[in-house]
This record gives C-alpha cells, structure tokens and sequence, in this order.
C-alpha cells in the first residue's frame, strides 16, 4: 500500500489509488486493475481538458479584458496625442488670427489717415480752384484796365499829336 505521503502527492483522486492498491493474489486482476484506473485517470485527464474549470475560465476571461484595456489605453493615448495636436493647431491659428486681427486694426487706422488726407486734398484743391478763379478773375479785371488804359493813352496822343504836343513829348 502506498504511503500517505505517495497518496497525497499522487495525480489520481485517493478512490483511484485505494482501488489499485487493493491487489489480489492473483496478477492477472492486478492487472486488469492498474488498467483500468489508468484508462479512469486518461478519461479524467481529458473531461478536465475538454473542460476547463473556472479559474481557467477566469483567467481567459482576465487576459480578454486585459487586451481589452490595453486597446482602450492605447486608444485614449492616441486620442490625447490627437487632442495635443489639435490645441497646438488651434493655438497657432490663434495667433495667427490674433496678428491678422492687429494688422486689420492697423489697415483701418490707415485707411482712416488716407480718407482724412484725400478730404484734406479735396479741400485744397477746391480752395486753389477757388484760388485760381480769384486769380484768373484778378488777371482778367487787370487785363481789362490795362486795355481801357491803353486804350485812353491812344485817345490822348491821338489828342495829343492833333494838339501838336506829341512831338514835344517825344
């Protein structure tokens, strides 16, 4: 008979080991015995194979949520590699907004300056219209007189010459 010890670490269940210890006087049964517990010890072997218990069903189960997990971490540090892309892109259109913004400020400030300087230009220019229509008005008055003048100095030496004076004057 097999010890306790035989016994306990034995892979047959303790009804396996106490069949096939019970040995007969002839060898012919202890033969047939080991045989068939053999055959029982397969047949285990292969139900337990065939059918996993649930600590292999559990840690199927773990491993599965295990990938699980690491696709979903995977997935969530893809996406704040997204994220970080995407602040970094909408901060650069930030300041690129923020700097057309300044120059579309700056832009109107100058068309403000050239509009003040057009009306400004405007002005001058109907002042020296109006300047130049005083001018040409003086010019015309002057030229007038200066004809009236001429004319009256023809008259005179016409006078003049009937008087007999002009040759004096000359």
């Amino acid at each position: 008979m097999p010890s306790e010890r035989a016994i306990i670490l034995s892979p047959t269940s303790p009804s396996n080991v106490a069949s096939s210890s019970n040995v007969s006087s002839s060898g012919a049964t202890t033969s047939s015995s080991t045989a068939s517990d053999n055959e029982t010890q397969q047949n285990n072997n292969i139900r337990q194979n065939s059918n996993p218990t649930r600590l292999t069903v559990a840690l199927r189960r773990a491993r599965r949520l295990k990938a699980e997990l690491d696709n979903h971490v995977d997935e969530l540090a893809a996406m704040e590699r997204e994220d970080s892309e995407f602040r970094a892109i909408a901060a650069k259109n930030a300041a690129e907004n923020n700097l057309l913004w300044g120059a579309n400020a700056r832009l109107g400030k100058e068309m403000e300056n050239m509009t003040d300087l057009a009306a400004r230009y405007a002005l001058q220019m109907t002042a020296l219209r109006g300047e130049g229509d005083a001018f040409r008005a003086e010019r015309d008055t002057a030229r007038a007189e200066r004809e009236e003048t001429e004319r009256q100095h023809a008259k005179m030496r016409v006078e003049l010459d009937k008087m007999g004076w002009m040759d004096t004057i000359e």
